[in-house]
């Protein structure tokens, strides 16, 4: 060894790797800058250019939209920014597709409004899993069974239809109340149970409790004979 020379450990050569590895890594970055930005301005031109052909009206509504394919034979871009292309110009809402089907030329369709269930329909489902809940043995005889508030928490449902499970789940057999209801709604013992095939939908209203100017054919067809 010379004189001046100084040694150098393991750890010395680690850290010297490292920094070199970093300003490598760093170097190739501003290195790739020009190039990831000359990429994104070459997208943002095939973009415009597209987006100018279909509110030109050259690209005519119902029109099929280049498919990857074709954007990257035309551009001659790569795949990916072919794609990235393509989410540019639906996110503008200009194309729009159907499930299984390539793009095409215009504003995506709304989605269906789906109506609201009934007060009916609703309340016939949530009875019917509380039923099932029941018979399964998940809620047992003598355990309590729900209350107005549990169920509007947990079905998102009215205080009103709320009210009708309870009480069609009641008229029906399948809960009891104690004390007007104070003390909550509980489940009868199952010697107490209505056959399993009781019907939860709700029944008509016979035709003597409708007056005349309302009658329909359907409370006309209620059980019972009519009065009147």
């Amino acid at each position: 060894m010379t004189t001046g020379q100084v040694l150098t450990g393991p750890a010395d050569t680690t850290a010297h790797k490292q920094s070199t590895v970093e300003f490598s890594w760093r170097d190739r970055q501003v290195m790739r800058a020009p190039e990831i930005r000359e990429r994104a301005e070459r997208r943002q031109e095939i973009v415009e250019e597209l987006a100018r052909r279909i509110t030109s009206g050259e690209l005519a509504q119902g029109a099929p939209f280049p498919t990857l394919q074709e954007l990257t034979g035309r551009y001659l871009i790569t795949r990916a920014m072919a794609r990235r292309v393509q989410r540019s110009i639906r996110d503008r809402k200009l194309i729009r597709r159907a499930p299984g089907q390539p793009y095409v030329v215009g504003v995506p369709d709304p989605p269906p409004e789906v109506p609201p269930p009934s007060v009916e329909e609703q309340v016939f489902e949530v009875t019917s899993f509380l039923v099932e809940q029941i018979l399964s043995g998940r809620i047992r005889p003598g355990e309590r069974l729900t209350s107005r508030r549990r169920l509007v928490r947990e079905f998102g449902v009215s205080r009103w239809v709320a009210w009708h499970v309870l009480f069609r789940l009641r008229a029906r057999g399948w809960a009891v109340d104690y004390h007007g209801g104070r003390l909550g709604t509980w489940v009868p013992p199952a010697d107490q149970w209505p056959p399993p095939d009781t019907s939860l939908e709700e029944h008509p209203i016979p035709d003597w409790h409708v007056p005349k100017s309302k009658r329909t054919p359907a409370t006309q067809s209620a059980r019972g004979t009519p009065h009147g």
